[in-house]
């Protein structure tokens, strides 16, 4: 984020606020048009991509924590690259496997056939391996911009893999998929045993406090700063959760009658479910900012889940 920013302030001379201003900016941008194009790509309609785009714009996460001048809101939207540049993978490596068949069997032919499926296969598998090489790139960047986010999306990209082996779309030890989880787990880990990397100590620290004084929060609700919520705030803060909870099952209905076949829709459907597992985290203090912070990473499958359902 540093790194960015002072290069922004070098090339153009303004001060580092505004710097910092700019980048935040642009990195909601590339957010959003990511969020809109990943799912545009991965259900083949433009209605869908811009209503998951929409929804995930109205999470509480995106509207007050993304835009503070901080780690994860620069780390997001790498995160999100990585997906979008991943989504046409599974329609890649079919078409690979497909065009292979179609090679072997050319043999059998002669001219200009032979060659064009010859052709095809080989552009085909230079795209897939292309894809792969950017997202090499974009997640070493994500690796040394925020841990947080970096651990999120690594067990996303390792559910998916698990999914792409389930539905056989690939041999486990042949899928780059797989081996591009293995690289990202590798660069973590990398990164939080560098020297004077405090970032193991300080989340073990966090998470054994995630459990302590179960209860307290059902006994009613905190003031802050001296405000007290109102009864309609706090009804529509606790139905309207009731709502989403029960509206992304529905959700998960239509992903499975259209897009059981496709890994990452499935692995969508699967983390949407984080959310209502995320309620039981919230009897502690820091279970509920555990369960806050997980909702940057839910909200793109959840957005996704609920989009596909309103179409």
């Amino acid at each position: 984020l540093e790194i960015i920013t002072n290069a922004i302030c070098m090339l153009s001379g303004i001060s580092p606020f505004y710097a910092s201003l700019i980048l935040i900016g642009v990195a909601r941008l590339t957010m959003t048009l990511t969020l809109f194009a990943m799912n545009e790509e991965l259900f083949q309609s433009s209605r869908t991509g811009s209503i998951a785009a929409a929804i995930y714009m109205v999470n509480p996460h995106f509207l007050f924590f993304d835009t503070q001048y901080a780690y994860e809101s620069l780390a997001l939207p790498l995160a999100l690259v990585i997906f979008c540049i991943m989504t046409p993978y599974q329609a890649l490596s079919v078409e690979v496997r497909r065009l292979k068949v179609a090679a072997s069997s050319s043999l059998l032919l002669v001219g200009s056939a032979a060659m064009n499926i010859t052709e095809n296969y080989r552009n085909v598998k230079r795209d897939r391996r292309s894809t792969v090489i950017m997202v090499v790139v974009v997640l070493a960047a994500l690796t040394c911009t925020h841990h947080a986010t970096d651990f999120f999306f690594i067990a996303l990209l390792g559910i998916w893999s698990v999914l792409y082996r389930w539905l056989r779309l690939s041999s486990k030890f042949r899928a780059q998929l797989t081996w591009l989880t293995v690289l990202g787990l590798a660069l973590a880990v990398a990164w939080a045993e560098s020297p004077n990397n405090t970032v193991v100590p300080y989340l073990l620290g966090f998470l054994s406090t995630v459990f302590s004084h179960p209860g307290k929060h059902f006994a009613g609700a905190a003031s802050a700063a001296n405000y007290a919520p109102m009864t309609w705030e706090k009804n529509l803060a606790q139905y309207g959760t009731y709502f989403t909870l029960v509206v992304i099952l529905l959700g998960l209905v239509c992903l499975w009658q259209r897009y059981r076949f496709h890994a990452l829709a499935c692995q969508f459907g699967l983390v949407a479910l984080g959310l209502h597992a995320s309620q039981v985290l919230k009897t502690s203090d820091s279970g509920i900012q555990l369960a806050d912070r997980a909702s940057a990473v839910l909200y793109v499958a959840i957005s996704a889940a609920l989009a596909v359902f309103i179409v």
